[in-house]
């Protein structure tokens, strides 16, 4: 991610693309575009809004959203003697607001933790990439969507499209059922892992020390 100048609109907004070697690589060019659109669904005061998602002139999916200037929670947390406890418990609830929102319209984040919270100049609090997001229709099936370029081209998203058959997220923070890819994962997964984010931020360390994920 980087900042740059949007030039229809003057202002300068994030912008995110893949890295080099993987911008010609299909999987992650959906799930590059699967984020950015579950991040639009989220149209809540803790996330961040989404405003183009497009291709540049080498054809490499990209998309921008709001720029906002902050801390991650990790980089609070590496220097905690300059925020007192109410202050880290606020962004805790804040974090807890996004997840009701999102839960209750069939998504759940899948890798809360500290390098994904963001605590803004101004006083607020987002809750980051949304790339392992895992979002459901309301009869209980897994969301897909059909998305047609300008040439009328169909392409087919399929919004449970996270990974490559291997345990997604952060280990710290992953509830057992994520470690083990329960396909019947859900919400109560990021339950887990904002409990383990609060407990560093009462403790200071993490609930347990991992070295392999799968331990």
């Amino acid at each position: 991610m980087k900042s740059c100048k949007d030039l229809h609109l003057s202002r300068f907004v994030c912008y995110k693309t893949l890295k080099p070697e993987f911008a010609n690589d299909e999987l992650e060019q959906q799930r590059l575009i699967r984020e950015a659109r579950v991040t639009a669904m989220l149209q809540h005061t803790n996330t961040v809004p989404i405003y183009e998602l497009g291709r540049d002139a080498k054809g490499h999916c990209y998309f921008t959203m709001k720029l906002v200037h902050g801390y991650t929670l990790r980089e609070i947390l590496d220097d905690r003697e300059c925020y007192d406890l109410t202050q880290l418990m606020e962004v805790i609830l804040q974090v807890a607001y996004a997840l009701v929102y999102a839960h209750e319209h069939g998504v759940a984040h899948r890798d809360i933790k500290p390098g994904n919270i963001l605590a803004g100049q101004f006083g607020e609090v987002l809750l980051l990439d949304w790339g392992l997001a895992k979002v459901w229709n309301p009869d209980g099936s897994v969301t897909t969507e059909v998305n047609s370029d300008n040439e009328g081209t169909a392409e087919v998203i399929d919004l449970s499209i996270t990974g490559r058959g291997k345990a997604q997220g952060t280990a710290h923070y992953m509830s057992p059922e994520q470690v083990n890819q329960d396909p019947n994962i859900d919400h109560r997964t990021d339950l887990f892992s904002l409990g383990a984010v609060l407990y560093e931020v009462l403790c200071g360390n993490h609930p347990q020390q991992v070295k392999n994920c799968m331990k």
